[in-house]
């Protein structure tokens, strides 16, 4: 059994919007969830994360989180071809130099998307998953919305594929008013004020897209960061 982790550790994670890289960067991506290796991995991050606000260098605070040479997740190497394609700083995703900012949705660290750590996360009084997922992400979603609104970066890309459309028309402003066939996949596209936001499927499942859906993909975030330009004050 695993011991329980301070609620105010945990509130302090749901309540503070962080992610790696530059708040002013002109691109975004914005995942569905923080990841780990394991429920004792998730223990050992909890402090250094319950600490963390804003723009953070994605080595320091991996870290800070006890993993000083982070390996590469299955989503940063297709972050990182993304980004080679639009021209923008090749620096690795989610350094301070790095063109780009990375967040997620659900701030709390699970090693896949059906993982619940009932005894780490007891604190919170949720009895499942699904129950974590109700109470927080709605209120997750207005916050990341709110920095987007505030930093205002050219382009958002939102890498998941919600069963619950709802979440995702609050992130970005309502319904998308264009979409774009990518292979067997679609591409989904809503301007919002100075932001264009795209969604598509999750990214970190890159064994389900072929190369030329990823090809795609990049050809179409190049194209949308190119012609994203912010109206004169």
């Amino acid at each position: 059994m695993t011991e329980q982790a301070p609620r105010q550790v945990l509130d302090s994670i749901i309540s503070n919007v962080f992610g790696y890289g530059r708040l002013d960067a002109p691109l975004w991506f914005i995942g569905y969830e923080e990841h780990c290796d394991s429920e004792q991995d998730a223990k050992r991050r909890l402090p250094a994360m319950a600490a963390f606000s804003g723009a953070c260098d994605v080595f320091e605070a991996h870290e800070k989180m006890g993993h000083p040479n982070p390996v590469n997740t299955s989503v940063w190497p297709e972050m990182q071809e993304i980004v080679r394609a639009a021209g923008l700083r090749d620096a690795h995703v989610g350094r301070r130099d790095s063109d780009v900012f990375l967040l997620e949705l659900l701030p709390l660290p699970h090693a896949n998307k059906s993982a619940w750590y009932a005894d780490l996360y007891a604190a919170l009084g949720f009895t499942n998953r699904e129950k974590y997922v109700e109470g927080v992400l709605k209120g997750r979603v207005e916050r990341v919305r709110a920095l987007v609104q505030e930093h205002r970066p050219k382009v958002v890309l939102v890498h998941h594929s919600f069963k619950d459309k709802s979440h995702l028309h609050g992130l970005i402003g309502g319904e998308p008013v264009k979409k774009i066939k990518i292979g067997a996949k679609w591409l989904y596209i809503r301007r919002d004020g100075e932001t264009v936001w795209l969604a598509s499927a999750n990214l970190s499942s890159a064994a389900f897209w072929t190369d030329a859906e990823r090809a795609n993909l990049r050809t179409a975030l190049r194209t949308t960061l190119r012609m994203a330009r912010r109206p004169a004050d």
